[in-house]
């Protein structure tokens, strides 16, 4: 992917705001605190479970050197965080599938109750003799795998194994809806790592929503009533946050922000797509400027104040803003210091901001944000901040993700250019609105305007118009996302045009257009082809 680095005025107009809250961070040490990178957690009885994921940094781009077995996470460690006490054990004692899986990266999981439910991931199968993603879902009984690491030795009891391919999928999102299961983006990777698009691999995305219970009550678990949900335009993300939320209506549900990559540009997303048990929907005007990949999020809904927040720390992104208070991009999509917050109102707006207190290094990315036990949360994890009281509340902890040297490293890095994070960064929720420095809001505003100027059998002819010379790509789908033409055009400058594509050979039923254009999505309702 190429560099630059451009204002982007006209995508964004900024204003402060006086923030009613703020963040404080503070870092601090336990002895044998594991570094780790997009790993699985959970809190469980007041210490932290880590299973999975990597012990080096960002991951090196030739393919003999990338996502080296040598340098995945074999054991599962106990923390505890407040006695400083540290315990592990190895998977090796396991069975090669399930210890093979349990040691690698970018799982999707979720923790709810004493079960943390463990999806697919990356890494080396020794059965398949090669770097592949894992097609099982691992139910792990937390009190006996608590039992079993204070022993100092692994067995098969704590984990049930569910095999079934649609499983196999990595850097997705998983949560809890009820007695479903919801799995969400993702992509199926299996062979070497290889940034040019080499013969090393084969890749797939997901491009859906995915929702099923599992039956145990057989001598083998089991998927039952799955259903899906595909949009190949929408749902085409990977390496993203999937948040839990509260929805305006007090109904719970879960939230794609951000991820990579848009299909014309391999560009990160900047829509956020709402999901529940009944399917999913992209947030009318929502755009998410700060914050791209994988990074330690905290989810917060605020009763009184009618607004569901999330607050995204450091990480990746495409975007930031400068000292000057403009919108910058860096399609290098570098980490970042930065944090920000993205919230929901009960009108039904979304807005963006980035705080003023930033992280303390090029940190954040594949982290994990531990919640303080003593937080009032809904039982998929998220923050009532309405319920919390007091000045000064310690909110909870960054733990592991990237530590970088420098912005952008990824085509010089041999390795020595990132590492894990071992530091624990807590962080308190400060109520002094008087002594807060505004925040800044990034507020959204059309760099991309299309509509349907003519239609025949034949042809559709889209008038749109730019403010900033760009390429535009074009994709004619159906409503569940199905791509059936994909039309490139381009570079055109500022202003307004008319672009006609051929329909001809396209079938008649309701389609949809969608225009791309510098980060920034329009779709069009074409109805029937005549």
């Amino acid at each position: 992917m190429r560099w630059f680095m451009t204002s982007l005025v006209f995508l964004v107009s900024i204003m402060t705001t006086q923030a009613q809250w703020t963040l404080q961070l503070t870092s601090r040490s336990i002895m044998g605190m594991p570094g780790l990178q997009s790993f699985a957690a959970a809190e469980f009885s007041g210490r932290w479970i880590f299973v999975g994921g990597r012990t080096d940094g960002l991951h090196q781009r030739q393919p003999p050197r990338s996502f080296l077995a040598s340098e995945r996470n074999d054991r599962i460690w106990l923390v505890d965080p407040v006695s400083g006490s540290v315990k592990s054990a190895p998977t090796s004692t396991l069975p090669v599938d399930l210890a093979d899986q349990l040691s690698s990266t970018n799982v999707e999981f979720e923790h709810i109750g004493t079960k943390l439910y463990v999806v697919g991931g990356y890494g080396y199968s020794r059965t398949a003799g090669d770097h592949a993603t894992f097609n099982a879902m691992i139910i792990v009984d937390l009190p006996k795998l608590v039992q079993e690491i204070e022993k100092g030795a692994l067995t098969e009891a704590p984990f049930k194994r569910v095999v079934d391919d649609r499983l196999a999928v990595t850097g997705g999102g998983l949560g809890v809806l009820g007695d479903e299961l919801v799995l969400a983006g993702g992509q199926r990777f299996d062979g070497r790592y290889n940034p040019m698009n080499g013969p090393s691999f084969t890749q797939k995305y997901t491009d859906e929503v995915r929702l099923y219970r599992i039956d145990t009550s057989g001598p083998v678990a089991r998927i039952t009533d799955y259903r899906t949900y595909t949009n190949a335009v929408e749902l085409h993300r990977r390496d993203y946050n999937f948040v839990p939320m509260v929805n305006r209506d007090g109904t719970y549900g879960y939230t794609m922000f951000s991820g990579v990559f848009q299909i014309p540009d391999d560009s990160p997303y900047l829509t956020v797509v709402d999901v529940d048990d009944s399917g999913y929907i992209v947030r009318n005007g929502a755009r998410q400027y700060l914050s791209h990949y994988h990074s330690a999020v905290l989810p917060m809904v605020d009763s009184t104040e009618g607004a569901m927040h999330t607050v995204f720390f450091g990480g990746m992104s495409q975007y930031d803003i400068d000292g000057t208070g403009t919108l910058t991009r860096n399609d290098s999509v570098p980490f970042r210091r930065t944090i920000s917050r993205m919230s929901a109102y009960a009108d039904g707006t979304t807005r963006e901001t980035k705080l003023t207190v930033s992280m303390p290094d090029l940190l954040g990315a594949g982290a994990e944000f531990m919640i303080d036990p003593g937080m009032p949360i809904t039982s998929h994890g998220v923050v009532l901040l309405h319920r919390m009281t007091g000045d000064t509340l310690k909110i909870g902890s960054i733990v592991g993700g990237i530590r970088s040297s420098a912005p952008n490293i990824f085509w010089v890095n041999d390795g020595t250019q990132s590492t894990t994070n071992a530091t624990i960064y807590d962080v308190s929720l400060i109520r002094t609105p008087t002594t807060i420095t505004d925040d800044v809001v990034v507020r959204s505003q059309t760099a991309l305007s299309a509509r349907i100027a003519g239609q025949t059998s034949t042809h559709i002819t889209v008038a749109f118009s730019l403010a900033d010379r760009t390429d535009i790509y074009a994709i004619i789908h159906t409503i569940g996302g199905e791509i059936l033409a994909e039309y490139r055009r381009g570079p055109f400058d500022t202003g307004k045009y008319d672009l006609r594509l051929d329909v001809q050979n396209i079938a008649t039923q309701p389609l949809y257009i969608s225009i791309h254009a510098a980060g920034e999505v329009v779709t069009l309702p074409v109805g029937h082809i005549r």
